[in-house]
């Protein structure tokens, strides 16, 4: 891991909870709301990519959870290349990589 602070799992559940909770409030009011259950893992994987690659761009971060996605079999409307990503999309992805950011020093 780059960096200077190695993060516990339990550092690392509380960044996924803390972003995926800013990313939820971000939301339209016609989108489905995801419950940190249901996203819990897919939170604490990009958490992990962030942390240990900082220096990824948000169209890099988005093509790695597009593969996990993939590779997983899931079905999902923003499995696209981020450039075709509704606006609003691409800026809660950035707010989820900001809180990550803000957070990383604090756990």
């Amino acid at each position: 891991m780059t960096g200077h602070h190695s993060h516990t799992e339990s550092e690392i559940e509380h960044i996924a909870k803390v972003a995926h909770a800013a990313t939820e409030a971000h939301k339209n009011h016609d989108e489905a709301l995801v419950s940190w259950e249901n996203g819990k893992e897919d939170s604490i994987l990009s958490v992990k990519k962030a942390l240990e690659h900082p220096e990824l761009s948000d169209e890099e971060l988005h093509e790695d959870w597009r593969n996990w996605e993939k590779n997983a079999g899931k079905k999902h409307p923003h499995l696209v290349p981020h450039a075709d990503l509704p606006l609003h999309v691409q800026a809660r992805n950035r707010l989820f990589y900001d809180v990550v950011d803000s957070l990383k020093h604090k756990a």
